[in-house]
């Protein structure tokens, strides 16, 4: 899977990178949830469409971002992303699951450490008593 998976979020990316919500909607699964858990946001975000809405909410605020750090974890894909000027070094890190050619699940974490040691999105889609506590 996890080919599989860098590719999607290579396409995501490329697609967000030129404005394109149309391509990048066609990389999310209808029902992909995005969880950020964390003492001052902590957050779900379910459905496509929404996961588009903050996707073009920050389009309009954030410039594109020129490169990401991807890592195959197994099961799941790590993504660094810079979130400070300069856009250099990744800064915050998210797990990203992918099924079937789309992204299912996310899941922000502050710091690769975390990010590496967190257990992933597993548990995000249907049973959510696997997922790990905010």
């Amino acid at each position: 899977m996890t080919s599989e998976g860098l590719d999607v979020i290579r396409r995501l990316h490329r697609a967000y990178q030129q404005g394109d919500l149309e391509a990048v909607a066609s990389q999310l699964h209808p029902d992909v949830e995005w969880r950020a858990p964390g003492p001052d946001r902590d957050w779900d975000c379910r459905g496509r469409e929404r996961v588009l809405h903050v996707l073009r909410d920050r389009a309009e605020r954030v410039p594109p971002l020129e490169r990401l750090e991807l890592v195959d974890l197994g099961e799941d894909v790590l993504v660094g992303l810079p979130t400070e000027e300069p856009w250099g070094e990744p800064t915050w890190y998210q797990r990203v699951r992918v099924e079937d050619g789309l992204i299912v699940a996310i899941r922000d974490y502050g710091s690769r450490e975390a990010a590496l040691a967190g257990a992933g999105p597993a548990g995000l889609r249907g049973d959510r008593s696997s997922a790990p506590p905010p």
